[in-house]
């Protein structure tokens, strides 16, 4: 920034546009940043030429504002250069928003956390004994959930709207198999959701949703560790205690499987897959704390293993801030109980199994989520590099 200034000085700067907020813009140049103050009508004749990452020329008067921040009143704007859109996908107004993101220097902070974060989970990983594979990211055929998929302009190509089953496959021949990536899913406008996500899948041979969960927490040790703001402790309780309204038990991480064995004793002999839609809209919004819930109906985790005696499955979900950070379960690997299972995911995924796969868990880490809820970002996809915005 400039520190000394006398009223009325002109300067000339060229800079790029960084943000811009109603009247201001700020400008940078690598070494300084300046303010630049529109009065109405340059705002009408400028809102839509210039945007954030534009390369302008500016002569102008310098002024100091009322909080002591130096601005400039310009006299004249020349455009330099447009920002560059990155991918045929983006337009440009979402190219404004991915560099706001970039130039912001608090978002900025936080862009780097998360790729920090992304590296720290796939290290853990690797430590653990977990082959990192890679997938393809684009399909020519229908694939995967049942949602719609984006198309790529000009050819005959779709993305993809996850990388289950594609890693699951690697479970043929290796113990423990893990990819993180993005995933897309054509959602349509809405401020609900957003359509790419940043996620993660780990499978492990010979291990149920007990050991999963283990290393669920073991990876936020080693978050937490590292520095990021990870809670030291998480409440544990069963799928009927949520929609019944209960916080749950608040343990140590080191307690958590005699906690989740007590939670299992006290799952109810009642079918509770009528509160499925309430649990995703209401009931799961409403745990902030950390919180691991255990067990579920077999209709929100239909490949998972089931729990003698009562109508529940081997699976749990760990939510945080109201979001689903992991979400595992002991898979059932008996391609004839699963028969009841219709649709294309779930018949390539029987198919898979009946070449041979062990008694295995599987947990689906959504980093997506995890970012929101270290960094307090609401909309976190403009933290990642992408295709879609």
């Amino acid at each position: 920034m400039v520190k000394k200034v006398s009223s009325n000085e002109s300067l000339t700067f060229i800079g790029r546009v960084t943000y811009r907020r109603g009247p201001f813009y700020d400008v940078e140049d690598g070494s300084r940043v300046i303010q630049l103050f529109l009065t109405p009508s340059e705002q009408k004749k400028y809102r839509d030429r210039i945007k954030s990452g534009a390369i302008i020329k500016v002569e102008g008067t310098l002024g100091m504002s009322k909080t002591n921040r130096v601005f400039l009143r310009p006299n004249e704007i020349e455009l330099l250069a447009h920002p560059k859109i990155p991918f045929r996908h983006m337009s440009s107004d979402d190219a404004e928003q991915f560099v706001t993101a970039t130039f912001n220097r608090s978002r900025r902070k936080k862009l780097f956390q998360s790729n920090e974060l992304v590296e720290i989970v796939r290290k853990f990983f690797w430590e653990q004994g977990f082959l990192e594979v890679y997938t393809p990211c684009f399909h020519r055929f229908p694939y995967g959930l049942n949602v719609s998929q984006f198309s790529i302009a000009d050819t005959d190509y779709l993305l993809r709207p996850d990388h289950d089953i594609d890693t699951r496959a690697y479970l043929l021949f290796q113990q423990r198999v893990f990819q993180t990536g993005p995933v897309f899913r054509k959602m349509g406008v809405s401020q609900r959701y957003d359509q790419e996500f940043l996620v993660g899948n780990f499978f492990a041979w010979m291990e149920d949703y007990i050991d999963a969960a283990r290393r669920c927490l073991d990876l936020f040790k080693t978050l937490k560790d590292a520095g990021f703001p990870i809670p030291e402790e998480i409440n544990v309780l069963n799928f009927s205690q949520a929609v019944n309204g209960r916080q749950g038990d608040k343990i140590k991480y080191s307690n958590l499987e005699e906690s989740i064995n007590s939670s299992c004793n006290n799952l109810p002999a009642e079918d509770l897959s009528e509160h499925r839609d309430v649990f995703r809209k209401k009931v799961k919004k409403s745990f902030k704390e950390l919180t691991i819930i255990i067990g579920a109906p077999g209709i929100i985790n239909p490949t998972a293993k089931k729990i003698e005696n009562v109508p529940y499955v081997e699976d749990f979900q760990i939510v945080w801030k109201g979001r689903t950070i992991f979400h595992g379960c002991t898979e059932e690997n008996d391609p004839i109980k699963l028969g009841h299972l219709s649709g294309n995911a779930f018949k390539k995924y029987r198919s898979l199994l009946e070449y041979g796969i062990p008694p295995y868990s599987s947990v689906g880490l959504s980093i997506y989520s995890l970012v929101q809820c270290i960094t307090g970002e609401k909309k976190v996809t403009d933290l990642f590099p992408s295709l879609l915005k």
